[in-house]
């Protein structure tokens, strides 16, 4: 009994990536890559939109030593966010981030906002 294959779907990320986020994302373990794809998958519809200017986002991988990153990005309208870049930053630098309302963590909560109030 052969089953035939009825369609294939291809996910397509929320964003896009510059060659200069993908060589330095290739500093981070696996562990690390896959938690910030799924990080800037589900907040890219949150992030502010700013004409041609390029703007930062901070984040952090929880663990036994934290990863704090940021993000240098792209967002204009009816595009998709473009990655530029993604570097470790030191943990006080994520805390101003946290007063600025600029963290993944900020936008994830607008997201789970949004989908609640649905």
């Amino acid at each position: 009994m052969d089953s035939k294959q009825k369609f294939t779907e291809v996910l397509k990320p929320a964003y896009e990536t510059d060659d200069w986020f993908l060589d330095s994302f290739s500093e981070f373990n696996i562990t690390q890559k896959t938690q910030i794809l799924y990080e800037i998958e589900v907040v890219s519809d949150f992030l502010p939109k700013n004409g041609s200017w390029t703007q930062f986002l901070y984040g952090v991988v929880k663990g036994k030593r934290p990863l704090f990153y940021v993000i240098d990005y792209l967002n204009e309208e009816g595009y998709k966010p473009l990655m530029i870049d993604i570097q470790e930053i030191d943990s006080d630098t994520y805390l101003d981030a946290m007063l600025n309302k600029n963290t993944i963590q900020y936008y994830y909560e607008r997201y789970n906002r949004h989908n609640n109030s649905a």
